[in-house]
């Protein structure tokens, strides 16, 4: 059962990298990337699950992983193994858009 483990949400992103870049180089560029709560999905193991959405108020540590596989399980093309850098200026949670 999911309980066992520990359910975990996860969620894809990307950043982009200016064509320049792709064969390596110095970085620099700052990009603002915003991943709604809803786009977070369950899993456990790297096995999507059925559970409850996520619940901001339930969160209590959040962490970033390199991975070959998306939420979803597939493999992402562009991964490649080595070295790589992230420098993150902040991280925070942002008020989803009102309904109207």
């Amino acid at each position: 059962p999911a309980s066992e483990f520990g359910v975990v949400y996860q969620a894809d992103f990307r950043v982009p990298v200016p064509e320049a870049r792709k064969g390596g180089g110095v970085g620099g560029d700052i990009y603002k990337i915003r991943i709604p709560f809803a786009s977070f999905k369950p899993s456990v193991m790297g096995r999507s699950v059925e559970v409850k959405d996520i619940c901001a108020s339930d969160i209590r540590q959040i962490g970033l992983m390199v991975s070959k596989l998306t939420d979803e399980g597939t493999e992402t093309p562009e991964f490649k193994y080595g070295p790589f850098e992230l420098q993150l200026s902040y991280l925070k949670a942002y008020p989803s858009p009102s309904k109207t």
